[in-house]
């Protein structure tokens, strides 16, 4: 089923799309798929579960730079574990975005990760169509320079009580230069690594660096000391 998308003229600048707003692309896309069923994206499922992004992979066969209509499909694409899959298909006549995303069901009693074999409410039908490669987690050990520091402010947490996925793609984007903000529209691939949440009033950073010919920003979570969020940008 097509869907339309929906998107804010200030989720543009001068050059087109916004960093974050590729992901969001993806989140409205799921929310339009998922919103007339048991599950949400965003909210809590009988009233203790809720997806939690863990990683995400973006193409940009085609760039969208202007806010026009744009339509889109999107499928559950099967699990790995306690990982779920889902394939994101996005375009109109002058664009053409495609990727997928691994989420884990997350039980918000105790935060941990469900694990049962079963769901605990009806399982989507399964697509086993993959349109990307995606990795769950980022193997490797850049060398970083610390480019911007901030806060997990009100305004960040969403209803379950963490920054929002979206937040830490604008924590990164509010990072750069002018001249960053157009050298890596020329790039084609966004990776994704959801690590650790973060939680109101964390301080963190943001640090960047390049490996294998790639340019690798890491959002610490400073006031815990973890990773909490890495980018991949490259033409992969």
């Amino acid at each position: 089923m097509k869907y339309n998308i929906y998107l804010n003229i200030n989720d543009f600048d001068k050059y087109g799309l916004k960093l974050y707003g590729y992901p969001k692309l993806f989140s409205n896309l799921a929310f339009e798929h998922l919103k007339e069923t048991e599950q949400g994206v965003g909210v809590l499922i009988q009233d203790r579960y809720a997806w939690v992004l863990i990683s995400m992979k973006i193409k940009i066969i085609k760039s969208l730079d202007v806010n026009e209509d744009i339509f889109g499909s999107t499928w559950y694409a099967g699990q790995r574990g306690p990982y779920y899959r889902r394939e994101f298909d996005i375009f109109n006549d002058k664009c053409h975005i495609v990727g997928a995303s691994y989420s884990i069901l997350m039980d918000m009693s105790d935060r941990s990760v469900y694990r049962n074999k079963e769901l605990p409410f009806k399982r989507l039908t399964e697509k086993l169509t993959h349109l990307v490669d995606l990795n769950t987690n980022f193997r490797g050990e850049p060398e970083l320079i610390d480019v911007f520091k901030g806060r997990v402010l009100n305004s960040d947490i969403d209803v379950l009580g963490h920054a929002n996925h979206l937040k830490y793609l604008e924590y990164i984007y509010n990072s750069l230069t002018q001249d960053e903000i157009l050298k890596y529209k020329k790039y084609t691939t966004l990776e994704l690594f959801f690590q650790k949440e973060m939680l109101l009033g964390h301080e963190y950073k943001v640090s960047k660096g390049k490996l294998e010919g790639k340019f690798v920003f890491i959002i610490t979570n400073i006031t815990t000391n973890e990773k909490a969020f890495t980018l991949v940008i490259s033409n992969d």
